[in-house]
């Protein structure tokens, strides 16, 4: 199934950008997000840098936490991957942002390299980040700050 949709997706003749867009936003309305549809948004997103660039993941990753994607291991798996991803990262951060505070917190375990990304957004747009994430990484930034080597 992964080498079918790897082969699809590499051939422009068979799958254009807009259809590939609406295809993902049908596929999370779905009743059963499929398996796969993680592997499928940044499988599509590296092949289709404009549906990152005009924020369709963006608003697809923010769709998810509100279908509460960490109920699914899977998914929840390949949204992490998704969000620590370099090239996906500074768009996953406003989905990162709307996770309730334990999702956040395990994110922040499960994949650390988040915490400074999504902490420097905070501070310097704060207004894309709740005021209850705001506190959980303002309290999490004092925790490494007293934690860290050399420090009192």
């Amino acid at each position: 199934m992964k080498a079918a949709t790897i082969i699809l997706f590499n051939d422009p003749k068979v799958i254009r950008k807009e259809v590939l867009e609406v295809a993902l936003h049908k596929l999370i309305r779905a009743p059963t997000i499929p398996r796969l549809f993680m592997h499928t948004l940044m499988l599509a997103m590296n092949v289709c840098p404009p549906l990152t660039q005009r924020g369709v993941a963006t608003r697809i990753l923010i769709q998810l936490v509100k279908l509460r994607i960490w109920e699914h291991d899977d998914l929840w798996r390949g949204f992490l991957i998704c969000c620590k991803k370099k090239e996906f990262a500074p768009h996953s951060l406003p989905a990162l942002a709307q996770l309730p505070k334990k999702q956040l917190e395990k994110a922040f375990e499960k994949a650390p390299s988040l915490f400074p990304a999504l902490s420097q957004l905070a501070r310097t747009r704060p207004a894309l980040v709740p005021s209850f994430t705001r506190s959980l990484l303002n309290r999490l930034e004092m925790t490494r700050t007293k934690s860290a080597p050399g420090k009192e």
